[in-house]
């Protein structure tokens, strides 16, 4: 599957928690007790991920165009992962950074396709 890394935009935020969803719905069973994966994958508000915000960068995934595998199947405008970096570190690091990993999220129909690994290459 071809897919592009871009910087998200207010616009994604819809596809960026259907994604997240989709991810821990899907993925999060083959490592998780059922009570830990209904607790993690709690309605979400699109509003609550900050991709406007100064103090944090955003990036999604989506099927490059010509691609359509992935992009009808997710029902996300082709956005099959994201990734959200957040550059005032939370005070539970040990070391000093100067910004955190929050999270790195890929739509199951996109899964073991190297995209997480390009979404945090680019972050």
């Amino acid at each position: 599957m071809k897919t592009a890394i871009r910087t998200a935009t207010p616009v994604d935020a819809l596809a960026v928690r259907d994604v997240h969803l989709a991810s821990i719905e899907g993925l999060g069973p083959s490592a998780y007790d059922p009570e830990v994966v209904a607790a993690w994958a709690h309605e979400r508000d699109p509003a609550d991920y900050p991709i406007d915000s100064e103090d944090a960068s955003f990036v999604v995934a989506e099927v490059a165009s010509g691609n359509g595998k992935g992009h009808e199947e997710n029902g996300n405008n082709g956005v099959v992962g994201f990734g959200w970096l957040a550059f005032d570190p939370g005070a539970h690091l040990v070391a000093g950074a100067d910004a955190e990993v929050v999270a790195v999220y890929v739509h199951p129909v996109a899964a073991r396709e190297g995209i997480g690994s390009a979404v945090l290459d680019e972050l």
